[in-house]
């Protein structure tokens, strides 16, 4: 078989993840978001240098060369979004569905749901939080309580009207 298609079992470079290419410009975040990043990515760095010496002192350990990897790949992941971050605008009122805020809406069963906009690099961070680039958010931005909105889904449309506003 070709040397091609072996891989070199000393080859340091199979464990390495490619790095995601980031739509250019700015990047929406809230506050919380924000800071809650910034707190995270000192912590990881604060972190790192007991994990280099863990890494050093297992001598190959799988294990402290995991942890070495998955703290690098995250603090990457912070360090190439961090100057890219732009708080979003603050909504100071609650009449209006914006971006930050948390919105509940009711559909056509009845079932009440209640989301946050937030920058698409936050939705992980909470549950209920959704992209203000995603279609549900995009359709209830601007809208007020009371504003009904239609979403075309493949299963079928389904119709939201808004019912409260927390900023």
């Amino acid at each position: 078989m070709s040397k091609a298609f072996t891989k070199d079992e000393g080859d340091a470079s199979s464990s390495a993840q490619p790095i995601e290419a980031l739509p250019p410009g700015p990047r929406l975040i809230t506050a919380d978001g924000l800071a809650r990043f910034r707190s995270e990515y000192e912590q990881l760095l604060a972190q790192r240098p007991a994990c280099v010496a863990a890494r050093l002192a297992g001598e190959g350990d799988v294990e402290s060369e995991h942890r070495l990897q998955t703290l690098d790949r995250r603090i990457g992941w912070l360090a190439r979004r961090l100057p890219l971050w732009t708080e979003g605008p603050r909504a100071s009122a609650r009449d209006r569905v914006a971006f930050g805020v948390r919105v509940t809406a009711l559909d056509d069963d009845g079932t009440e749901t209640t989301w946050r906009l937030v920058g698409p690099d936050e939705v992980d961070l909470e549950p209920g939080n959704i992209s203000v680039s995603s279609p549900v958010a995009a359709a209830l931005i601007g809208k007020r309580i009371g504003d009904e909105v239609t979403l075309r889904r493949p299963k079928g449309d389904l119709a939201l009207t808004v019912v409260r506003i927390d900023v």
